[in-house]
């Protein structure tokens, strides 16, 4: 080749990536381009959500999900290189993998103990530690990047997943208004009517007479214990030794399926005005009329 083709063929090389970056195309690590959002580079601005974890905190800006604070478990999904797993004091932008792009369609965060999942464009992600299924991929290997969550059992992971909700062992979902959950299940907290650990989503079971998982649930929250506003009215299933399921019982040890929280007389009525729930351990909190109410260990401040 003579030193004008040459010179030719580097021009051309330099003119196509000029404009490849002018259009803001990169690759992700998976080998796919996508898209490069304005909001690479935190900002702390038009942040939509924040999540605090066991040991790390993460925010949605723009869009775009960004995690710090410990990351040794992979939680932050932000790992180093070659596949390291690190802490970052600073906002460090989740990476790009298995389908999840974050360029700006990320609309919830949970970020749990170990763990971290968020809904990308209606579509459920996890990653970090993976202890009895958390993660819900069908496997119990730690995740360092996001890994889209399995379908199974009815949970089809297409676009409709509305809320998420990840805890110390245990991940719930909304899905088209049902509510699906996965990992550590010994206290019942996934909700099927067994004990039995669950690597991928099961549906959360009907109670006849009470809780009916048909399209109606809105919200979920999971700890020990695990939660769902369906219609209003909060249910509660799982650990019940600190009286987090809220239904005037500490002598049931836990409860696989869904328990209607007791109405108390001059306070919470539970008829259908519930808007918000949270869990924390063994404590649990809800809103009902713009009036907050807890159950459960409500000792040194909780409650």
């Amino acid at each position: 080749m003579s030193a004008k083709s040459a010179y030719r063929l580097l021009s051309a090389v330099l003119l196509v990536l000029g404009a490849v970056l002018a259009m803001g195309i990169v690759v992700a690590p998976d080998g796919s381009t996508r898209t490069a959002e304005a909001s690479t580079v935190w900002r702390n601005s038009d942040v939509s959500m924040v999540s605090v974890g066991g040991g790390h905190t993460c925010a949605i800006q723009s869009g775009v999900l960004f995690c710090w604070g410990a990351g040794t478990n992979g939680q932050l999904g932000s790992y180093g290189s070659p596949g390291a797993v690190v802490d970052s004091n600073r906002p460090t932008r989740v990476r790009a993998l298995s389908g999840f792009m974050n360029n700006g369609n990320v609309t919830t965060v949970s970020a749990g103990n170990l763990s971290t999942c968020a809904i990308e464009s209606g579509v459920a992600y996890c990653w970090g530690d993976n202890l009895l299924g958390r993660l819900g991929n069908n496997n119990t290997n730690r995740m360092i990047y996001p890994a889209k969550v399995s379908a199974s059992n009815g949970f089809d992971n297409n676009g409709q997943v509305t809320d998420i909700w990840t805890g110390d062992a245990v991940t719930c979902a909304v899905e088209s208004g049902e509510v699906f959950c996965w990992g550590a299940n010994g206290l019942g907290a996934v909700g099927d009517g067994t004990t039995t650990h669950r690597v991928v989503p099961h549906k959360v079971s009907a109670v006849a007479g009470g809780f009916e998982n048909n399209g109606s649930v809105s919200t979920v929250a999971t700890g020990y214990t695990s939660c769902a506003i369906e219609a209003g009215i909060v249910y509660c299933w799982g650990s019940a030794q600190s009286g987090e399921v809220g239904n005037g019982s500490t002598s049931t040890r836990f409860f696989t399926r869904p328990v209607k929280v007791s109405a108390v007389a001059g306070g919470f009525q539970n008829n259908g005005s519930v808007s918000a729930v949270s869990i924390a351990a063994s404590t649990v909190c809800a809103v009902e009329n713009l009036r907050m109410y807890c159950w459960g260990n409500v000792g040194a401040g909780n409650g």
